[in-house]
């Protein structure tokens, strides 16, 4: 953020007064995610952050009211490290889920391996599923935009993603309790 800010004012950088820094979120993948979650704790200047299957950082992530998504790849969303993130997102939160995928398929290695990564409708539909939701978060959560029906309902378009909205919790009892 220091770097942006420094380009972003510099009246010599091809990037001079080019970003608009109030709204800047964090999106990683795997160890990625984590660093996402993280990064939104320590880093104020941070609005948002999406996790595409992320490490779960357990005991590490703080409660948050930052608005938060997490995107799991096939996985056991609602994992004990997963109920544990979701129950320290106090603001806005959507969980979605890439069912029948792996955990390689929300990276760059799904255009890379022709075919050979598991998804559950087929490389371009997974992508776009992937780029329509993450679009979808950003453009409310950052851009100001009206709510999404992505963000509230499952998708014709999209059905083999599942959906966790902000008010639904999924979590085994057992789990619902963790400290906030």
């Amino acid at each position: 953020m220091n770097e942006l800010e420094r380009i972003n004012r510099q009246n010599k950088s091809p990037f001079f007064a080019a970003f608009d820094l109030s709204r800047v979120a964090l999106a990683g993948h795997s160890l990625g995610g984590l660093t996402a979650l993280l990064g939104i704790e320590v880093e104020p200047r941070f609005r948002a952050a999406v996790s595409l299957d992320g490490a779960a950082p357990g005991a590490w992530f703080a409660p948050t009211t930052k608005p938060v998504m997490m995107l799991v790849a096939g996985t056991d969303l609602w994992s004990e490290d997963n109920c544990h993130i979701w129950s320290r997102l106090h603001g806005p939160r959507i969980a979605v889920n890439l069912q029948d995928s792996e955990h390689i398929t929300p990276s760059d290695a799904i255009w890379l391996t022709d075919g050979a990564i598991q998804t559950s409708g087929g490389m371009e539909k997974t992508v776009a599923a992937i780029r329509d939701y993450v679009a979808a978060f950003l453009d409310v959560h950052l851009n100001g935009k009206a709510e999404n029906h992505l963000l509230s309902a499952p998708s014709a378009d999209h059905p083999d993603v599942g959906i966790t909205t902000q008010t639904q919790n999924q979590c085994p009892a057992a789990n619902t309790s963790l400290p906030h």
